[in-house]
């Protein structure tokens, strides 16, 4: 698909529904199979076009992949058992076996990344990702244990190397784990969408001479 992001030159706002939405997917949603690999992509081409910082807005994702489309996009790679390179999704994450981050796009590191969540779901658990948004992705009931332990394994492999805060993190859970997925991944601050469009427009000066709003 054609998907748009806002850029001035040297500020990019993206908007991930707008590549992996659930409103592109129509009636036949199968969040075992879909992908955050198209997020990345837009974030590439943003990195490539100069952007210092990248604004993302998270919600009515598709994926449950816990970003590691979007990580695949930006040159992380997930390896299975054989050591073989592959784009995980939900159905795949209990099949990686190893993790590389050496070949990065390494404009990630020179790059302020925000992310705009408006939500507290911690990754994992009866409050996270899978249990509270899967259903209305795809997934049937049965599929949630399924899903949820896919989501555990790759969690697991991940701490090794940064750490387990991501996993109860507030936002963490958000569109899959994309919350999680841009803290690690990208080293994005995780803040209040309202708060940041406030700030983006100059909200606060705009209403030092207005009696009304």
């Amino acid at each position: 698909i054609r998907a748009k992001y806002l850029f001035n030159g040297t500020c990019a706002i993206i908007e991930s529904a707008k590549v992996i939405g659930i409103s592109l997917v129509g009636e036949n949603r199968n969040v075992k199979k879909t992908s955050s690999y198209g997020l990345g992509q837009l974030i590439k081409h943003a990195l490539s076009n100069g952007a210092k910082t990248i604004i993302l807005a998270l919600g009515g994702s598709s994926t449950n992949d816990l970003g590691v489309g979007m990580a695949s996009a930006l040159g992380y790679k997930f390896l299975d058992k054989d050591n073989r390179r592959f784009i995980p999704t939900a159905q795949t994450l209990g099949k990686v076996a190893a993790f590389d981050y050496s070949d990065a796009n390494k404009d990630i590191f020179n790059t302020t990344f925000i992310t705009m969540v408006d939500c507290n779901n911690p990754l994992i658990g009866k409050d996270g990702a899978t249990y509270v948004y899967a259903k209305q992705k795809g997934a049937s009931d049965e599929d949630l244990p399924f899903l949820e332990s896919n989501m555990c394994h790759i969690a697991t492999i991940l701490s090794k190397t940064y750490g387990k805060d991501f996993v109860t993190m507030k936002g963490a859970g958000a569109a899959g784990g994309l919350g999680a997925a841009t803290k690690i991944f990208l080293g994005a601050k995780l803040q209040s969408g309202i708060d940041t469009l406030l700030n983006l427009i100059s909200f606060d000066k705009m209403l030092e001479n207005t009696d009304l709003v």
